[in-house]
This record gives C-alpha cells, sequence and structure tokens, in this order.
C-alpha cells in the first residue's frame, strides 16, 4: 500500500537525503520530483523497521520507523509519512550510526523482554482472574446463604413473637382471673377504709 508524504516531509527528503540546502532550490526539485520523492519515500518506509509509536516532542502520537541511520515519522494510521531525519546525537555521522544501531539492537532485546514479562504477566492475570471469580461464586454463595438466614431469622422472630403473645395473653387471663379471685367484698371496704384514713 502506498503511503503519502506531506509537502514537509518531501522538503526533508530533498534537504537531508538529495543534500540540497538552498530553500528556492528545494521548492524547484520539489515540484519537478514530487511522485518520485513519494515513490522513494514508499520505498524507504517498506524496507524500514517499525521501532515505536508514541508520542515524542509534542502531543501527537505518531509511528517512527527507522531505516539504516534514517528515521521515518508516520501518522499512527500510517497513511501519510510526515517527516525524516538522521540519527543525529551530537557526534560524527560514524558514531552517530554505532549508538543508533547499539540503541537499536538494544530496543530488540527489551522487546524480547517486554514480550517474555507479557506473556508471563498474561498467566498470573489469567490466574488471579480465575481466584476472583472462585471469590466471586463463594461470596454469591454466602449472600444467597444469608439471604436464607435472614429469612429464617425472620421466620423465628415471628414465632418469638407469636410464642410472647400466647404467654401475654395467658397472663392476662392469669391477672383476670387472680383480680376475680381476690376482688372480695371484705378487701372493697378495706381499700376505702385505707383511702378514708389517709
Amino acid at each position: 500500500m502506498a503511503v503519502n508524504i506531506t509537502k514537509h516531509f518531501g522538503m526533508r527528503y530533498i534537504e537531508r537525503i538529495k543534500q540540497i540546502k538552498d530553500k528556492n532550490e528545494r521548492k524547484v526539485y520539489y515540484t519537478k520530483n514530487q511522485e518520485k520523492i513519494t515513490e522513494d519515500a514508499n520505498k524507504m518506509l517498506e524496507m524500514s523497521e517499525f521501532v515505536w509509536m508514541g508520542q515524542l516532542g509534542d502531543n501527537i502520537t505518531r509511528k517512527f520507523f527507522i531505516n539504516g541511520n534514517i528515521i521515518l515519522v508516520a501518522d499512527t494510521d500510517e497513511t501519510a509519512l510526515i517527516t525524516l531525519y538522521k540519527t543525529d546525537y551530537g557526534f560524527p555521522e560514524k558514531a552517530n550510526r554505532a549508538v543508533a544501531k547499539e540503541l537499536l539492537e538494544k530496543l530488540y532485546e527489551l522487546k524480547i523482554d517486554l514480550e517474555q514479562a507479557q506473556e508471563e504477566a498474561g498467566e498470573q492475570v489469567d490466574k488471579v482472574d480465575l481466584e476472583i471469580e472462585n471469590i466471586e461464586a463463594e461470596l454469591k454463595s454466602l449472600r444467597s446463604q444469608t439471604s436464607l438466614l435472614e429469612i429464617k431469622k425472620k421466620a423465628k422472630t415471628e414465632e418469638r413473637k407469636g410464642i410472647m403473645s400466647m404467654t401475654k395473653f395467658v397472663k392476662e387471663e392469669v391477672d383476670k382471673t387472680a383480680k376475680l379471685l381476690c376482688n372480695s367484698i371484705e378487701y372493697r371496704a378495706d381499700v376505702k377504709e385505707f383511702e378514708a384514713g389517709k
């Protein structure tokens, strides 16, 4: 799939790859060779390696590719090349190439480490997810048991009220019968006497 190039990319290609430094010459070259620049850029991208997708220098996410000592920057959909530049760490070109090569090798190692770490983490996460599912099932069972116990408790509370109302009824009968038994004419006379004697 052919990728479009931005005008900025084209101008940087002319300046940094074709080594045309004069601004006017770059404009003329761009106008005359736009198709060739696009073709060359696509070949460079095809032969490049994906390095990273992220934000560098601003808050726009982009994809970064490397081809030798050239970094190509594309949009995240890889529909357009935005810019390109040589790896430059402030050393002569040969040293810059060596640094870039060493960093690329380190990146390969780190990507392998990351892949292994992600695989191990994935296994551990799967194990933890299973444990979470088991705990959730246990909680569901306990909630169900709690619900059942609440229903049983409510039934026992109602049963207790029934028992207590029976004893209350019997107590009221005891009180009523005791009052009838103790409520004699002589006792009422004594109560009147007690009240009069006050």
